[in-house]
């Protein structure tokens, strides 16, 4: 039960097109004629007012014969553009050739930016456009833009007018979303037959613009490299209650955390959890953080963490007898007895736990990640880039330039679902990958992390790892959009409250 729209790789999306062409038997240039022909009609519809001096940028590839397509639509729309040719025409082949020569055929203007006599003209083409094109280069790319090519796109970015990538913004890693040298910031992007993964990540997510996908003709792949989590992917998981349910069948959660400076995280990790529809919640904290817990709860139990070594048996014995899940970390704090807990509970306890925060950083100081592979029931880690970064070893900019990368590492170390948090949020599970495209970034503040954490572990009662995490980013990005007022000034509370507001969404929209 995959659902979600699928997410492709580079490799994918040419493997893709080549399985239509061999067992389909449906030719490419068909594909080519399908994808042009599509951007060329949303161009027309939702850029009618920018058609006066359209520029389309074509590079030898297939991606300029995506281009070229274009133009001759556009052409037989009473729109007449100017192609600009980036490298020699005689490289120019496959299915792009014919349409590179219809366009000629058609007497529409192409500039060769290579002739030096036309690159001046190529150059004041882009400057004067109202609307430009980018057919530059596709999914195939993969090394940096440089010389020529450069200074195009830098003009491009230069401009102030709508840009429409084809498929991916030209310099845009297929991949990852890095920046290969320099890349095309597009006011949208028309990606063929299915989105791409270096389109939910940074910075190739902002780079895109809005993005909308274009049919080919040809159905979606059956498998991709990921997924996204969307409404199709929620409805078929979320599930409404039935009538004659009792809390007592909606699971009890274990808050681990609260220390005496930082009950506040715990308390938003139990109001996660009960927003996401846990029967009942403990909050555990060390001795200093529950007085302060008592005062402050109505709806939550609370405990106490135990100090020596042989009471910290019992009080995870009871844990596995009283809870359905936990969530570990949240204020946790790094006492010695805190440091003597952590590996324990990790390891040992066979109910479903998430990992969080400080937990996390004692996992990843005096354990190692790896240490989970043994663990005895299922783990999520929930770490945002610097926390991913101690756990590997590596610096959080390494995390950043690829976090397909991290994330697969992240769950190949640990044996667990991982979920790398932030703009374009990566949940793994062994080689599936679910991403997220939601979300605002009135969510970068404070205690937000630790609402998503207590989420999903009221989630756990019901749904796997992977899909109780994958779930809980959704529901929380969507709760934060609700609540959020603009880009900024959301408190973490406010998102716990959204979350029943975003189920709602879900379940309405069957």
């Amino acid at each position: 039960m995959c659902v979600g729209a699928p997410l492709l790789s580079g490799a994918e999306s040419r493997a893709r097109d080549r399985d239509a062409i061999e067992r389909l038997h449906i030719p490419g240039i068909v594909l080519m004629e399908n994808a042009g022909r599509g951007a060329g009609a949303a161009i027309l519809k939702s850029h009618s007012t920018h058609l006066q001096r359209v520029v389309v940028l074509c590079g030898p590839g297939q991606n300029g014969g995506d281009g070229y397509v274009v133009a001759r639509h556009l052409f037989c729309a009473g729109v007449v553009p100017t192609c600009i040719l980036v490298g020699a025409s005689e490289a120019i082949q496959g299915d792009a050739l014919p349409n590179f020569r219809a366009v000629e055929a058609l007497g529409i203007p192409v500039l060769h930016s290579e002739q030096p006599e036309q690159v001046g003209e190529a150059l004041s083409c882009l400057e004067e456009a109202t609307l430009i094109v980018d057919g530059l280069f596709g999914t195939g790319l993969s090394r940096p833009i440089e010389g020529d090519p450069r200074r195009l796109v830098e003009c491009v970015n230069q401009c102030e007018v709508p840009v429409i990538s084809l498929d991916m913004p030209s310099g845009v890693s297929a991949d990852t979303g890095r920046e290969l040298g320099v890349g095309i910031r597009a006011t949208r992007t028309l990606t063929f037959g299915a989105r791409k993964m270096g389109l939910l990540q940074y910075p190739g997510a902002e780079l895109a613009g809005a993005i909308e996908v274009v049919p080919l003709g040809a159905p979606s792949p059956g498998s991709a490299t990921g997924r996204l989590i969307d409404e199709a992917w929620m409805s078929a998981r979320l599930q409404p209650r039935r009538l004659d349910s009792h809390k007592g069948v909606h699971g009890h959660v274990y808050v681990i955390g609260g220390g005496p400076t930082t009950t506040g995280a715990a308390i938003l990790a139990a109001m996660g959890a009960m927003r996401a529809g846990a029967g009942l919640v403990t909050i555990a904290a060390p001795q200093g953080g529950v007085h302060e817990l008592q005062s402050e709860l109505v709806e939550v139990m609370s405990d106490v963490i135990p100090e020596g070594m042989e009471a910290l048996d019992g009080f995870l014995e009871n844990i596995g007898r009283r809870a359905s899940s936990v969530v570990c970390g949240p204020g946790l704090g790094f006492s010695e007895g805190v440091r003597r807990l952590v590996p324990q509970l990790a390891s040992q306890l066979e109910i479903p736990v998430v990992l969080d925060a400080d937990a996390l950083t004692i996992i990843a100081e005096d354990a190692g990640v790896e240490m989970l592979q043994s663990a005895r029931g299922p783990r999520v880690l929930t770490p945002h880039p610097g926390e991913a970064a101690r756990l590997l070893g590596i610096s959080s900019s390494e995390v950043q330039a690829d976090r397909y990368e991290a994330s697969r590492a992240l769950a190949e170390r640990s044996g667990q679902t991982c979920i790398l948090k932030g703009a374009g949020t990566i949940v793994r599970q062994g080689a599936e990958i679910l991403v997220s495209d939601r979300g605002t970034p009135a969510l970068a503040v404070a205690g937000t992390g630790d609402v998503l954490a207590g989420a999903i572990g009221g989630l756990l009662h019901r749904l796997s790892a992977l899909e109780a995490a994958a779930a809980a980013v959704f529901l929380h990005a969507r709760a934060g959009k609700l609540a959020s007022r603009c880009d900024r000034g959301l408190l973490a509370r406010e998102v716990a409250s959204g979350l029943p507001n975003a189920m709602a969404e879900v379940f309405s929209a069957r």
